[in-house]
């Protein structure tokens, strides 16, 4: 298992006035954890929450919002580089609604997918994805398609162990 929490300051870099930000500074604290369950299956986990005190909508009301999340993901080690993922999100979105008030939304999406990675000289790993986030509950009849491309950087080289 494998916890490594994480602490994030986020600034406003977007416009509020066309809905492009929230126009605040806020807090991100996230715990995620790793459990490998066999040599064929891991499961990652991700809990956290985030915090704009002072955020705006586009009419420059302001109020405090807090959105928590939950993540989780199964992934199936068919291969060394192919994975099969089943991955699902929470979120409890807020959003300004007025002068100290919010609009609360809920969305819980279940994705399966696929992945590939590419191990470069040097260790640097590229992974491309693809997966298929489907709407449950809340947030039911929601589709889409999501495709990503990560560039893994090795924190050292084996030869500095």
């Amino acid at each position: 298992m494998a916890v490594a929490p994480r602490f994030t300051i986020f600034f406003p870099t977007g416009s509020y006035a066309r809905s492009l930000g929230a126009g605040s500074a806020g807090l991100q604290a996230l715990v995620p954890a790793s459990i490998v369950l066999s040599d064929r299956f891991v499961t990652h986990w991700n809990a956290g929450v985030s915090w704009t005190p002072r955020a705006h909508d586009p009419s420059g009301d302001r109020a405090s919002l807090v959105i928590p999340n939950a993540v989780t993901s199964l992934v199936f080690l068919a291969k060394p580089n192919w994975n099969l993922l089943l991955e699902s999100i929470w979120v409890r979105a807020e959003s300004v609604l007025g002068r100290h008030r919010v609009q609360v939304g809920e969305t819980f999406l279940v994705s399966p997918g696929v992945r590939y990675a590419w191990n470069l000289a040097g260790g640097l790993q590229v992974v491309a994805g693809l997966g298929v986030p489907i709407g449950v509950g809340p947030s039911h009849g929601q589709r889409s398609i999501l495709f990503y491309l990560s560039f893994e950087h090795p924190m050292w080289r084996s030869s500095e162990r």
